[in-house]
């Protein structure tokens, strides 16, 4: 990607979300930055050096717990199950 191209701006620059929470009696409108994910993992993984290190066990323990806890779900594996479940009352 040659610098300052539309695909190199978009991976260095951060999204603006004006995001409204409610803080006690009151709400606060507040601008969150937010990521491109794909951008951060491929730096992580491209990079040596201690900081990216981390990055990678960070990244890695968090995958497992996602997977491992049910947060991340197989959407096949899903439907198949809930298919099993619909026959499972007719079995009895």
């Amino acid at each position: 990607m040659p610098p300052g191209s539309a695909a190199s701006r978009s991976t260095k620059a951060p999204s603006c979300f004006s995001v409204v929470r409610q803080e006690g009696h009151r709400q606060e409108r507040r601008k969150l930055k937010h990521y491109n994910l794909d951008a951060i993992i491929s730096a992580g993984y491209r990079v040596n050096s201690t900081r990216t290190t981390r990055f990678r066990q960070w990244a890695t323990q968090v995958l497992r717990q996602h997977l491992t806890q049910g947060h991340t779900l197989s959407q096949q594996r899903f439907e198949q199950n809930a298919a099993e479940l619909e026959v499972a009352p007719t079995l009895a």
